[in-house]
């Protein structure tokens, strides 16, 4: 409603809210931690699973000036005095990035530029549920993948609900196929799953987040002189991408969007079209789904999440310096199989011209032109009066 201010975030608001972050145990229907908890949980997807919110505001807060005095009156210490130039610009684009998909979080800042002590406790607190929105994703694929992660997206042969990850990764022909390096997929087949183990684990054969896992390629595309072709593409990754999204009961569905039950968490998230940061969340955590792993640790081996990661979203921001489209018709896919047909498309098209907006613009000239008023159009209904 105009004018409505019950949603401003005040002081009033705000010295609660931290007093409140700051008890233990928290009490959980306080509306404003409910609101904090759901910005994170949203910042998991939208923004990076990894993210060190608490530098990321505090570098954020002191490039605008801000956070510079302590309550006492103190000279704040600059957050990245001793921080490589990329690193620091790096979490200003996060920081810009939380504002934008997040205004309400401008609000919060506002009334914590000068209490970095405060402000490490919502750092701390929403830290805490971008791990935990992290966390429940991957239990909830540790139950589930095995229905899609065998070969062609059938029911893969290690165990399911409440079974050790350990019979995954390299030592299950299924997971570990679908871990396997794309380049090394035919001498993974000719070999066999033991073989090319043995070698993973002599380390004659490192596998790291610098080559592309088949998961992410649909196979029948790929090619080694056109590694575009294909990649983020995989069925695999498809999967996991519709489980996190709309539920898993779309995981493998044969038709696009969701399906027809409570809203998904793309609703709840507010989340209109996927995006690169969605898609290197989903791939991270399909490659950890069917590693051996029990717990999460960030690194398998040599296989580093953070990279992988950052990798991901490199390969998206650099697509169109060759002006192939491959970001452009990647996110048309994966937006056209979670959402539907009604899917918000990158690509902007032109009205039919038989459509029936295009031919009410020209009756409505034409009627214009030769001095016909609007108004004789029908509006309420069909007249029943006969023709004089």
């Amino acid at each position: 409603m105009p004018g409505d201010t019950s949603s401003q975030v005040t002081p009033a608001i705000l010295n609660p809210l931290a007093e409140a972050l700051s008890q233990q145990p928290r009490d959980p229907k306080n509306c404003h931690i409910v609101q904090v908890k759901q910005i994170a949980r949203w910042m998991a997807w939208a923004i990076s699973p990894f993210l060190d919110l608490k530098t990321t505001l505090k570098v954020g807060l002191f490039s605008e000036g801000k956070l510079r005095t302590t309550k006492k009156g103190e000279v704040y210490l600059n957050p990245h005095a001793d921080m490589e130039h990329g690193s620091h610009t790096n979490h200003i684009k996060l920081y810009q990035k939380i504002l934008h998909g997040k205004p309400k979080m401008r609000e919060f800042l506002d009334w914590y530029e000068n209490d970095a002590e405060r402000l490490d406790i919502l750092a701390t607190f929403m830290n805490f549920h971008i791990h935990q929105m992290r966390g429940e994703d991957i239990c909830s694929l540790r139950n589930k993948v095995f229905a899609y992660a065998g070969k062609n997206g059938t029911r893969a042969n290690f165990g399911g609900h409440g079974a050790s990850k350990s019979s995954r990764g390299f030592n299950n022909p299924d997971s570990g196929r679908l871990n396997c390096p794309m380049r090394d997929i035919t001498e993974f087949d000719d070999e066999g799953w033991m073989a090319y183990r043995d070698r993973v684990d002599k380390e004659d054969k490192i596998v790291d987040e610098n080559d592309w896992p088949s998961n992410v390629y649909e196979e029948s595309l790929y090619d080694p002189d056109n590694l575009d072709a294909g990649l983020m593409q995989g069925g695999f990754v498809m999967s996991v991408t519709r489980q996190i999204a709309t539920g898993p009961r779309t995981a493998h569905a044969e038709n696009d969007g969701p399906l027809k039950g409570r809203p998904p968490k793309v609703a709840i998230h507010s989340q209109v079209e996927i995006t690169p940061e969605l898609i290197a969340y989903s791939a991270v955590l399909a490659r950890f789904s069917v590693s051996s792993e029990n717990s999460w640790s960030g690194l398998d081996k040599w296989f580093n999440y953070e990279n992988y990661f950052n990798n991901i979203m490199e390969l998206f921001a650099n697509a169109s310096e060759d002006g192939t489209n491959w970001d452009t018709n990647v996110l048309e896919l994966y937006n056209k199989r979670i959402f539907g047909p009604k899917a918000k498309s990158p690509i902007s098209r032109e009205t039919r011209p038989d459509s029936d907006r295009e031919r009410q613009k020209r009756q409505r000239a034409l009627r214009h032109t030769r001095g016909i008023p609007g108004s004789s159009a029908n509006i309420s209904g069909p007249s029943t009066s006969s023709p004089s």
